[in-house]
Order: C-alpha cells, then sequence, then structure tokens
C-alpha cells in the first residue's frame, strides 16, 4: 500500500546529519525498537557493509549505506506546503528488517507506519506531450520488487549516504537516477521541483517525487534508446525494463484479483539491440502508481499538478 500523505509541496528545507543512524539514537532519531531487534535478529549488522568487504568474503550481497529521514514535519504557506526534514545515513538493511516485520501479518497498518525507519527514496513523474495529449512516461519495472510491473515514475532509487554532503541531497540522488537509467541530463531539478510525498510504510520507505518540466516523447525516447543499447549487452536484466506512456486524464486502474490494480492497452516502450519495440501490453502496477493515480483522478490536485509542471522552467 502506498499513500500520498502530503501534496502541494512548495520546497523541501533539509538537514543533513553525518552520524550514522543507529540503536545508539535516542529520542526522534531513534529507529524503532522492533525494526532494529529483527535487524539483529537476521544477523544483517554483521552483512559485510561495502562492495569490497563483500568481494573479501566471498559474497555478492553487501549492507551499504543508504539514507533515512527519522524527522518529516510540514508547513503549509500560501504558496504550498513546505517540508522540514533531517536525513541520516542508515545501512540499507534495516529497510529490508522493517519489511520482514511487514511480512510477519501482525502489525496493524497505524503500528507500520509508526515503525516504518522512512528510509529515502526519490522518483521523477515525467510528462510528455504527444499528438496534443499530455502524458506520463512510467517505467516497467527490471529486477529488483515488482518486475514487470508499471511505476508511474520513469526512475526512482534510493538516496546512497555519499549524496548527503552536497547542498541538495534529494536533488542531486534524482539527477544520477536519471543520468544513469535514462541518460537525461536534468539540470532544471530543484528542491522546489518536489510535488509530493508517497507513504510507502509497508516497505520501509517514504518518497518525495518531483516533476520535470514537459519534454516532447520523441526526445525522451531517443535518449532512452541510446543509453540502453549499450546495457543491453552488459546487463540482460536492468533495474529499468522499458517504458510505459499513461494518459495524464483518464488514468484508471482496472481491479484485479491481486492487491495491485492493472492497466489495459498501455503503450510500452522496449529496447531491443534493434532499437525501441513498440507494444500493447496490459501490466499489473506498483502501489506507487495507484496512489498516484488516484491523485490524478483530483480535478483539483490535478490542476495543482500541471501548475508544478508548467512552472519548471526548461
Amino acid at each position: 500500500m502506498a499513500i500520498i500523505s502530503i501534496k502541494n509541496i512548495a520546497t523541501i528545507d533539509l538537514t543533513s546529519i553525518a552520524e550514522e543512524r543507529s540503536i545508539s539514537h535516542r529520542g526522534r532519531n531513534a529507529l524503532h525498537p522492533d525494526v532494529y531487534a529483527k535487524y539483529l535478529d537476521k544477523g544483517y549488522h554483521k552483512v559485510p557493509k561495502s562492495q569490497e568487504e563483500a568481494t573479501i568474503a566471498g559474497t555478492k550481497v553487501w549492507n551499504g549505506p543508504n539514507a533515512s529521514f527519522p524527522i518529516i514535519t510540514s508547513e503549509n504557506t500560501a504558496d504550498g506546503v513546505i517540508i522540514h526534514a533531517t536525513i541520516m545515513p542508515t545501512r540499507y538493511l534495516v529497510g529490508q528488517a522493517m519489511r520482514d516485520l511487514v511480512n510477519e501479518n501482525t502489525y496493524s497498518n497505524e503500528q507500520i507506519q509508526e515503525m516504518s525507519p522512512n528510509m529515502a527514496n526519490v522518483s521523477l513523474i515525467l510528462p510528455v506531450k504527444h499528438k496534443g495529449q499530455y502524458f506520463i512516461l512510467g517505467q516497467l519495472k527490471g529486477k529488483a520488487l515488482g518486475e514487470g510491473q508499471i511505476h508511474a515514475a520513469i526512475t526512482a532509487g534510493n538516496v546512497a549516504a555519499e549524496y548527503l554532503s552536497k547542498p541538495n541531497p534529494l536533488v542531486t540522488a534524482l539527477r544520477a537516477e536519471c543520468t544513469e537509467e535514462l541518460g537525461l541530463e536534468l539540470d532544471t531539478l530543484s528542491p522546489g521541483s518536489f510535488t509530493c510525498m508517497i507513504d510507502e510504510s509497508e516497505t520501509g520507505q517514504v518518497n518525495f517525487a518531483a516533476v520535470s518540466k514537459i519534454h516532447k516523447l520523441e526526445t525522451v525516447l531517443h535518449s532512452y534508446d541510446s543509453a540502453t543499447r549499450t546495457t543491453l549487452t552488459q546487463d540482460a536484466n536492468p533495474e529499468v525494463m522499458g517504458l510505459a506512456r499513461l494518459p495524464i486524464e483518464g488514468l484508471v486502474l482496472i481491479p484485479a484479483e491481486s492487491s495491485a490494480g492493472r492497466l489495459k492497452n498501455v503503450t510500452c516502450y522496449k529496447p531491443t539491440s534493434d532499437g525501441l519495440q513498440i507494444m500493447i501490453e496490459d501490466r499489473h502496477v506498483r502501489p506507487y502508481t495507484q496512489a498516484v493515480a488516484g491523485y490524478l483522478t483530483n480535478t483539483s490536485d490535478r490542476e495543482a499538478f500541471m501548475r508544478k509542471v508548467l512552472s519548471n522552467v526548461a
């Protein structure tokens, strides 16, 4: 389950703390005791903490430093919501410990929200114009959670701890994702580009979603095609297996037996060695996509979203 818990964000006021968030912290920076107990019980504290340590140990798994938000507050202003947040380095497997607890099916939704370490994620909702209509160009998930499902963000990822020393850690992380996965250099992204916060407590995460200026569909597809031609020969199972074109108006999910909804007749663009292949498919969606669909179904929210899009300077 994912819900948009904060809408109409004007900007994010972020305070970075260099010290790693751990069991030694008390007060508002503390991890929930159940999460850390599971972290220890699973032996995650013994997992190599870097790729170099993992190589020496003969394993491909390591517990690298990402980031989390111990504190998130909001302030309503005439220009929108100002987010005040604290971000700290936090080991990746802290989030996995939270997911382990959720899988036990013993906690209520309220308890899950209270326990979540709020691992930091960022994403980009990219609007495109095609034949006079506005669309969101999302992604088909590759390797990782939700493989093959539609994610309404064209790119999304964790915030690595290495970015916390930068002036704008969330913007830096998002730009890096755009370059790596899409071959796009989005220099216009700023703390004012973020539009909403999506609560994904069941996976131990919160996701700040940014919007970009409107792009031409063909421009984005060309960049994606160029970026994927080299990776296709190197990685048979990339993190993004394709792109999906979703209408901003009329984005209606079809109920399905599984917890995720699905979309019918979605135009998908899949990379091949001969260029992008266009296919029309029915696809299940990520909880993030369900939240965004609900958001854009509301007329006033959709209008606020488009104002944010149109306010981005090319």
